[in-house]
């Protein structure tokens, strides 16, 4: 019995990696500074000296007023889209650290990006305020 235990402890030892690379993340993160929060899910920052236009990564926010492709637009959604404009505001303004995650550049020219402040993840705070939901072309979901 002793023998079939130590033999189990010694192949699991040589199945479990000890690399220092064992759990890191292969993600490379961008440092950046706020300039302007446009609405819930769009922000201004400053990117390695340049300004560019961020568009948080898999998540959709209420909009601030109507727009040709929000033709379900209502007074709800407005309210609901100052408060998630609010919230970053302030988790950016009191951030100490600003990391973007850049999957790629829109066909608008926005960057799209998962936006991390002090190593939390931006984009989940706002689904978990409900002042967002995951990406979808469903622009009536405010209204309901």
């Amino acid at each position: 019995m002793r023998r079939i235990l130590l033999s189990s402890i010694f192949l699991l030892l040589l199945v479990v990696p000890f690399s220092p690379s064992y759990g890191t993340c292969p993600c490379s993160y961008t440092p950046a500074l706020l300039i302007e929060v446009v609405d819930g899910d769009t922000v201004w920052f400053l990117v390695e000296g340049e300004e560019i236009r961020v568009q948080f990564a898999d998540i959709h926010t209420p909009e601030l007023s109507p727009t040709s492709e929000n033709a379900n637009w209502c007074e709800e959604e407005g309210r609901k889209a100052i408060l998630a404009r609010d919230f970053v505001w302030q988790h950016l303004g009191a951030a100490k650290e600003i990391l973007l995650d850049i999957q790629e550049v829109n066909s608008n020219g926005d960057t799209v990006a998962f936006v991390y402040i002090d190593g939390i993840d931006l984009g989940q705070e706002l689904l978990y305020q409900y002042l967002a939901t995951e990406d979808t072309s469903d622009t009536s979901l405010w209204c309901k």
